[in-house]
């Protein structure tokens, strides 16, 4: 996989009711960085479906406001986002916007390394794991992301966990909690932080579509 010269831009999301007050990576210090690391994701807005929800609405306007206050000179490394964290948060979001496997593979690792060794799960996926060799080792921290039961039958046979967006499901899969009581945020939950998942017996989760993207995902299973 091509690991290309992108941003990793950390803040402690204080707005987002879904996930909780936790530090979260914005991939991209310009809106064409993170873009780029989209590129071969059906959902991004260059993709054959399109319909990502990161790319409208608050998490793009959240972005933006990292990215500002990033070239205004505010620190935006993890360690400095995990300095402003509220002792409530146990969890670490990557990628809000952008895929975090297209950063530098240290820089990945090294924020990984991180968040482990100061307690917090981590959140993440990625729409790559086809292009990434399970010698990496990404396997026990991201999600697979995808979009069709086909796809997930794909990336569990090649040793992953998934997270599935769209109206389709599949055997093994649990519906995140959020969307049946929105007062279970992503950090008191936990669910999609792979070792936790795999305790769980689980094999995925799904995510309804939502958003004004949502209507675009695919409806079939192909």
């Amino acid at each position: 996989m091509k690991r290309l010269a992108i941003a990793s831009m950390w803040t402690v999301s204080s707005r987002n009711r879904k996930t909780g007050d936790i530090p979260t990576q914005y991939v991209g210090a310009t809106r064409d960085e993170t873009l780029s690391s989209c590129n071969g994701c059906a959902l991004s807005p260059n993709g054959e479906v399109g319909g990502c929800y990161a790319w409208s609405g608050n998490v793009s306007r959240g972005a933006n406001s990292v990215r500002k206050a990033t070239a205004k000179g505010r620190p935006s490394t993890l360690q400095a986002a995990l300095a402003r964290t509220p002792r409530s948060a146990r969890c670490v979001r990557f990628g809000a916007i952008g895929d975090p496997a297209r950063l530098k593979r240290e820089i990945l690792l090294a924020d990984l390394a991180l968040a482990r060794t100061n307690g917090f799960k981590v959140l993440a996926y990625t729409h790559h794991w086809r292009e990434e060799p399970l010698t990496g080792g990404l396997n026990k921290e991201l999600l697979a992301s995808c979009e069709t039961s086909a796809q997930v039958d794909q990336a569990l046979a090649e040793g992953w966990l998934v997270a599935l967006a769209g109206p389709v499901s599949a055997p093994g899969l649990v519906t995140c909690p959020n969307y049946a009581r929105p007062e279970i945020q992503c950090n008191r939950c936990g669910l999609c932080d792979v070792p936790t998942l795999r305790r769980t017996g689980f094999k995925g989760i799904v995510f309804p579509a939502h958003g004004n993207g949502g209507k675009k995902l695919p409806l079939s299973t192909a």
